[in-house]
């Protein structure tokens, strides 16, 4: 249709190159709308791959080459522009079931796990993404690949063993920057041809790396650590094999400390670890010997050096800062646009599933200085500062609720907003799954020990406000500690978990698509034919934890009277039984 008012004729008289500079301040859906609202402006700006590359400037922090169109016509550009705002804007969203076998040498599914370990690293030789699964609570020592090449198809999975390594749950798997690959001169740390045919004639090796911390050793939440360990996966390709060889190496790092550094209370499991500036690994919360904490570890991933981290805990006045208190099975991502961190929800005990409380808090840890948080020398800048965006709806881990505002009236940094329900606070929970899905949008999946939650909720990391999706496709069973990562275009990859009514382990795996609006048909691995989609969690599945919850609560008030020797009063055990029938 044509523009009408004397406005938009204006806009059409306007200079291509000043057309351009007015649409590079709309919004995605502006965008959208004024390209495809007159022919003119068609031919003149949705036609031009580097206008849409502009954008994708703009807009995206690692959407790949944005520099100029290298050979991108303009149509791929604009389907790339289109894919990234509906995964900004996170609308909708759609599952889809994915098939638990796949064809490899190794031809066995992973097994069903929880609390194992999961991170996205660079594909064989720096082309796509690839996710690397591993461990938790298993005997499968089996490091799991899936590589989704570039464009999102042909996705592939590989499977190796992992070698002399630890068993641990419950801990982190960060990617590290890569090692590039093919003759740009990195060296190969390790005896590759020892795992290779004898007469392989190898063409091109190239090599992704991720750190390993803390965990538990032991059942039963038992034997924390500090132990760092480095996984390195190598990739060749040779002259006279048609397949590519995958070759995984772990290697454990001892790491040195700072002057005045302690890693007394540095053993944990279920934290967060996240890598800023390419360089520091910022360890958060955990469950350690004595419960949850909040303590915050920096590794230095250069020198392999603990060092402190400087959090401001006071105001110039004296007065004590508010920070999270101690926590695990929180998330954490890394909003490196407003140059912090933000942390979401969590929950507080010394086990998963009976004790503690779980919250729906929001913090941010600010990082000092500009913008990489880095001084001249590359060291980190001082006074990081916690402050809490979102107060909580609590819970205590187990069904009940408290809905309680623990902040300051006159906390101008707090963020008021629509408060989540007690049903959405559960994507909050201890052990869900959190995301950055753009650079100003993350995504909380599943959560919370009971009931588990097989929601999705989204959050603007822009407007510090809570996104609500619309969700589509066969849901998932409801679970808490298990994997998500994000890969290709636009899509989620979960694997496993725990749900707690059966009491068991998962194995299952979904995808979830952040862009189902652009009607793609995902055919890059085999999808499960008989797909069930399971009955979300509601208000009732929490009415019945609370109840279950207080009837335990009153068994263990008039055991402890009975075994006393106190007298039960007929009319107070009457009230008992009235508060769970």
């Amino acid at each position: 249709h044509s523009l009408a008012t004397g406005r938009e004729r204006m806009l059409l008289n306007l200079p291509e190159p000043l057309l351009r500079q007015v649409a590079l301040h709309c919004s995605a859906e502006e965008i959208c709308n004024l390209v495809s609202s007159h022919r003119s402006l068609d031919e003149s700006l949705a036609r031009s791959a580097n206008f849409w590359l502009q954008l994708l400037r703009r807009d995206c922090d690692d959407e790949g080459p944005t520099s100029d169109s290298g050979g991108e016509d303009h149509e791929a550009a604009r389907r790339r522009f289109v894919l990234h705002s509906h995964r900004s804007s996170l609308a909708r969203v759609e599952w889809i079931p994915i098939s638990d076998y796949f064809d490899h040498d190794y031809h066995e599914p992973i097994s069903d796990r929880e609390g194992h370990l999961c991170c996205v690293l660079d594909g064989p030789g720096g082309t796509g993404k690839r996710v690397c699964v591993h461990g938790g609570f298993t005997d499968d020592d089996v490091v799991y690949l899936l590589t989704a090449g570039d464009g999102g198809g042909g996705w592939t999975w590989d499977a190796a063993p992992a070698g002399d390594v630890t068993n641990v749950y419950g801990a982190t798997l960060t990617a590290l920057p890569s090692r590039g690959g093919g003759g740009g001169g990195f060296r190969v740390a390790h005896d590759v041809r020892c795992m290779l045919p004898d007469d392989i004639a190898i063409r091109e090796i190239s090599a992704s790396r991720a750190v390993r911390f803390g965990g538990f050793r032991g059942g039963g939440y038992s034997a924390p650590c500090d132990e760092v360990w480095v996984l390195t996966i190598y990739d060749i390709s040779s002259d006279n094999y048609s397949r590519h060889f995958t070759v995984p190496f772990w290697d454990k790092i001892e790491p040195s400390t700072t002057s005045g550094y302690s890693r007394h209370h540095n053993a944990r499991a279920y934290h967060t670890a996240t890598l800023v500036c390419d360089r520091y690994l910022v360890i958060i919360g955990g469950m350690g010997h004595e419960g949850s904490t909040d303590t915050v570890a920096v590794l230095d991933t250069q020198t392999w050096t603990w060092i402190g981290s400087d959090i401001k805990r006071s105001n110039d006045d004296g007065s004590c800062r508010p920070s999270p208190s101690g926590r695990h099975g929180h998330s954490v991502v890394d909003d490196s646009r407003r140059n912090r961190l933000v942390l979401f929800g969590g929950g507080s005990g010394t086990d998963l599933l009976r004790s503690g409380v779980d919250n729906s808090e929001v913090w941010e840890l600010k990082m000092g200085g500009d913008e990489a948080g880095l001084r001249a020398d590359g060291s980190l800048q001082p006074c990081w500062l916690w402050t809490q965006l979102h107060g909580t709806m609590v819970r205590d881990g187990v069904g009940n609720f408290d809905d309680s505002e623990d902040m300051d009236d006159n906390e101008s940094s707090y963020v008021s907003g629509e408060r989540l329900s007690p049903l959405e606070a559960l994507n909050l929970g201890r052990c869900h799954n959190g995301l950055k899905v753009s650079p100003d949008s993350a995504l909380l999946l599943f959560g919370s020990g009971r009931p588990n939650t097989n929601a999705v909720l989204g959050y603007n990391l822009k407007t510090d406000e809570f996104i609500r999706p619309n969700v589509s496709g066969p849901l998932p069973v409801a679970r808490f500690t298990g994997v998500a990562a994000v890969l290709g275009e636009g899509y989620i990859f979960c694997h496993g978990g725990f749900n707690s009514d059966t009491g068991g382990s998962l194995g299952d795996m979904h995808l979830l698509d952040l862009a189902p609006q652009v009607g793609r048909v995902f055919d890059s691995l085999p999808l499960d034919d008989n797909p069930v989609s399971h009955p979300a969690t509601s208000d009732e599945d929490l009415e019945s934890v609370s109840r279950r919850t207080m009837g335990g609560d009153i068994m263990r008030r008039i055991l402890l009277q009975m075994m006393a020797g106190n007298a039960l009063d007929a009319e107070e055990m009457e009230s008992m039984i009235a508060r769970i029938s």
